[in-house]
């Protein structure tokens, strides 16, 4: 899995207004009229209209300079637009960001490059996955809340896949590798159509990384912290221990967690 960073101000923007619409915690969702007249309207505004047209795939294909968009002449005059009034949003102190996003996703590619392949041998190992994505597009945004990461799976096909970062210098390579191994997951489970209830995958991705079971036994966290996981999924506290029993007794020797799972 080939890591490519993408570092610009439309990506970002683009990803963030992304979650705005998609992200069922995004706080827009309360009152978004309100929002819409009291100073986040050119925003909303775009995201609606990306929404509405379904541009979102083309637009983040633009955005990591992949070929593939829609030849249709409509769809492209809409994207040109979009692109247009991305361009236009201010991002406050872009260019100090730029720079210091730049310089921690060179450092993270350093470390994955030295890591790759223990991190793709123990997912084959725990999730059995055959098959993996050639290249993971990862486009990186500030995150001004220091201790705290962010990141969503935008777009997957049988190649490639997009993710989101939202990171900023606080935070070492590791960690930054640890939040995408997450959304990574989310994207390789639907890649080898592994079929699960939505909070089921949730938690077993949540409990495996960042600062997770898989992320200790990589090597990117020293210690196990799901208090908060076991917090949220407190209905599903059996599996939850099964899940903890598979990792700390190093079941992933024999069989995958998905098999385990299946015999209890």
């Amino acid at each position: 899995m080939e890591y490519v960073p993408v570092v610009s101000r439309e990506g970002f923007v683009a990803a963030a207004l992304h979650d705005l619409v998609v992200v069922p915690e995004s706080p827009y969702g309360i009152l978004p009229y309100v929002s819409y007249v009291v100073g986040s309207g050119r925003q909303l505004y775009i995201a609606y209209y990306i929404e509405k047209h379904g541009l979102w795939r083309d637009l983040f294909l633009r955005i990591t300079g992949l070929s593939g968009s829609s030849r249709e002449e409509l769809k492209q005059v809409m994207l040109e637009y979009v692109l247009s009034e991305l361009k236009e949003l201010d991002v406050f102190m872009w260019d100090r960001l730029k720079d210091m996003l730049s310089d921690l996703s060179e450092r993270v590619g350093e470390l994955y490059e030295n890591i790759k392949d223990n991190i793709i041998g123990y997912i084959r190992k725990v999730y059995g996955f055959k098959e993996f994505f050639g290249k993971v597009y990862v486009i990186y945004g500030f995150n001004p809340l220091p201790r705290r990461t962010y990141g969503s799976m935008l777009y997957y096909d049988n190649d490639k896949t997009i993710i989101s970062l939202y990171v900023n210098d606080v935070l070492k390579p590791r960690e930054v590798i640890d939040l995408m191994l997450h959304e990574i997951l989310h994207g390789l489970i639907r890649l080898n159509n592994i079929e699960m209830q939505s909070d089921i995958e949730e938690l077993v991705i949540d409990l495996s990384c960042p600062e997770g079971y898989l992320s200790k036994i990589i090597g990117l966290s020293d210690k196990v912290k799901v208090d908060y996981v076991k917090e949220r999924f407190r209905e599903h506290s059996r599996l939850i221990e099964l899940i903890a029993e598979y990792f700390e007794e190093k079941k992933y020797e024999k069989s995958t967690i998905f098999e385990w799972l299946a015999e209890k």
